[in-house]
C-alpha cells in the first residue's frame, strides 16, 4: 500500500531488496542494516538478525515489488495481476538466491528474464514489435523515408507553423529530419506528431535550451558533467553515425548522487549534449543523419550504483527529457559487460523507458560482435571504448 501511494518509488524498494538479499548472500557477518523508505514517508523497516541467505519470503516480496514497477501487479485494483508472471519473477531471484543461474551457465539475467517474464511487451505497448531487442543493427536510410514521406512531412510542417511550434530556436538541426522524427515517434499520426511539436517548441522556449547551448558557463558545466558521468562522444561507427560511450560501471557514485540532486539541472545538462548530437554535420554519403549510437559500459557495476533513490529520481528526469523532447535520436543502445545485479538495475528503471526505447536496446555481458562490427572491427574499437583517466 505504501509503494502504491509512492508511486514509482516502489522501483526503488525492489531495487533494494535486491541489495539486501545480495548483502546477505555475500557476507559471513549478520546482516543489521535496515530497508527504511524515507522515499515512502513510512518507519517500516526490513532486518534479518540472523545469519542466512535471503527466505523465500524476501524474495517473494522482491518479485511483487518487480511486477509492480513492470506494472502488471496494480495494488488498488485488488489481486489482478499474473500469477505465472509473479512465480517466473520468483525463480529468478531464487536462482540469484543461490549464487547463479538454471544450468551451468553463469550469464546475466537477460532483459526477458528480468522484466518480461511470461508475457509479451506487446500485451502492455503495442508501439513496438517485439518486447525483447533484436539482433538486427542495420542502418536506416532516413534520406529515403523523407521522400517516402514527403507528403506527411509537409502536412506537419503546414499544421507546426500554423500553431507557432515551428520558429528556429524550435528546433536544431535540420527542420524535414526533425518533422520526420516526430512523425516516427508518433507512428506517422499527424495531430499527435502536431502536438509533440507544440510540446518540444513550448520545452525549449521554457528551458531556454537555445540560449544555454551557446552560454559559455552552461558549456563548461556540460564538460564538467562529462567527467562524472564518465561519457563522451567517441568517433563514428562504420556508417558515419556517431558513437557516443558511457562508463557507467566507473562512476564515483558519490559524485553523480551529487550532480543527481537537481533533476533538472541534470537533465538540462544531458540535453545540452542532445542538443550537440542532434546538430553535428554528418557527410551527404551517411544514410542516417539523426541516429546516434550509444554504448554504456556496465564494468564495475555494483550495488550502490542501483539503491539511490537520488540517482533513479535523477535518471527518470533525464530519460523523460531525451524521449520527449529528442525523438528518435538513438538508433542503437549497446549494454556491454553487464553483470548479473544489472537486473536488477533495469527494474528500477524499467518504468521510465518506452518500450520504442527499449526495442533498441541490446544487452551482452561482453564485447558483442555487432558492436565491433559497427566499430570497425576490435583494432579501431578499442580507443573508442577505452575508458579515460
Amino acid at each position: 500500500e505504501e509503494s502504491a501511494r509512492a508511486g514509482r518509488a516502489h522501483s526503488v524498494v525492489a531495487s533494494r531488496i535486491m541489495a539486501a538479499a545480495h548483502c546477505m548472500r555475500h557476507t559471513a557477518q549478520p546482516h543489521q542494516g535496515h530497508l527504511g523508505r524515507e522515499c515512502l514517508g513510512g518507519t517500516a523497516t526490513l532486518r534479518s538478525p540472523r545469519r542466512y541467505r535471503p527466505s523465500s519470503a524476501l524474495l517473494a516480496a522482491a518479485a511483487v515489488c518487480c511486477c509492480i514497477a513492470h506494472g502488471s501487479l496494480r495494488p488498488r485494483a485488488g489481486l489482478a495481476f499474473s500469477w505465472r508472471e509473479l512465480f517466473s519473477r520468483w525463480q529468478l531471484l531464487h536462482r540469484l538466491r543461490g549464487g547463479g543461474f538454471s544450468g551451468q551457465s553463469d550469464r546475466p539475467p537477460t532483459l526477458q528474464d528480468s522484466i518480461g517474464g511470461d508475457r509479451p511487451l506487446e500485451e502492455e505497448d503495442p508501439a513496438v514489435d517485439s518486447f525483447l531487442p533484436t539482433s538486427s543493427v542495420g542502418v536506416l536510410d532516413r534520406g529515403e523515408l523523407l521522400e517516402v514521406h514527403a507528403q506527411e512531412i509537409d502536412e506537419l510542417r503546414s499544421l507546426a507553423k500554423n500553431q507557432g511550434s515551428l520558429a528556429v530556436t524550435d528546433f536544431v538541426g535540420n527542420e524535414n529530419q526533425h518533422l520526420l522524427a516526430h512523425l516516427r515517434a508518433e507512428r506517422f499520426d499527424l495531430q499527435r506528431a502536431a502536438a509533440r511539436l507544440a510540446d518540444t517548441a513550448a520545452w525549449r522556449r521554457e528551458s531556454r535550451i537555445y540560449e544555454k547551448a551557446v552560454d559559455s558557463s552552461w558549456q563548461l558545466a556540460e564538460k564538467e558533467l562529462q567527467g562524472v558521468l564518465r561519457y563522451k562522444q567517441a568517433g563514428h561507427d562504420i556508417s558515419g553515425r556517431p558513437v557516443f560511450v558511457e562508463h557507467v560501471g566507473a562512476w564515483d557514485v558519490d559524485a553523480v548522487k551529487a550532480a543527481a540532486q537537481d533533476p533538472v539541472r541534470l537533465a538540462t545538462l544531458v540535453a545540452l549534449s542532445c542538443e550537440l548530437l542532434v546538430a553535428m554535420k554528418r557527410p551527404a554519403f551517411v544514410a542516417d543523419q539523426r541516429g546516434v549510437v550509444i554504448v554504456m559500459d556496465m564494468q564495475g557495476l555494483g550495488m550502490r550504483h542501483i539503491t539511490s533513490s537520488a540517482l533513479i529520481r535523477g535518471f527518470a528526469e533525464v530519460s523523460r527529457v531525451v524521449q520527449s523532447f529528442y525523438p528518435d535520436l538513438m538508433a542503437h543502445v549497446f549494454v556491454v559487460n553487464a553483470p548479473w545485479v544489472f537486473s536488477a538495475l533495469l527494474v528500477a528503471i524499467r518504468p521510465f523507458l518506452s518500450g520504442e526505447t527499449l526495442s533498441k536496446v541490446h544487452i551482452s555481458g561482453e564485447l558483442p560482435t555487432e558492436l565491433l562490427h559497427l566499430l570497425g572491427g576490435p583494432v579501431q574499437a578499442e580507443p573508442m571504448l577505452a575508458r579515460s583517466s
